[in-house]
């Protein structure tokens, strides 16, 4: 069964460590964002008149925590584990604040990619 496999992180570096390791494993299809936490998005963006479409370095540069969330479909069961076991030791720091996390989610059907 297929997978979607999602990790949240706080750390730049770390973020892109991640993705140079699930490519390393076969990982095709990665997507890497960045993203805000919802507590440090400012107040005044959240407002109904506030335009959907903004400069989103300009609303980064105003908040507080960025986290960065790499996400992508594991075909086969292996593969997540792969995944999995590769992104243990860099997210293994729990006492560390945004040290960051992982999981997976099973995926019923999976269109546009092709197995290796």
């Amino acid at each position: 069964m297929a997978h979607l496999m999602v990790c949240v992180i706080g750390n730049l570096e770390k973020g892109l460590r991640l993705l140079d390791l699930w490519a390393a494993i076969g990982v095709r299809g990665i997507t890497f964002v960045n993203s805000l936490q919802y507590h440090d998005v400012p107040r005044d963006l959240l407002r109904e008149d506030t335009p959907f479409f903004l400069n989103l370095q300009n609303i980064f540069r105003r908040s507080g925590t960025v986290q960065y969330i790499l996400f992508a479909i594991a075909q086969e069961h292996e593969l997540a584990e792969k995944i999995m076991n590769v992104s243990r030791d860099i997210l293994d720091d729990r006492n560390k604040e945004n040290a960051g996390f992982i999981f997976a989610l099973p995926v019923e059907q999976v269109l546009g990619i092709e197995k290796e």
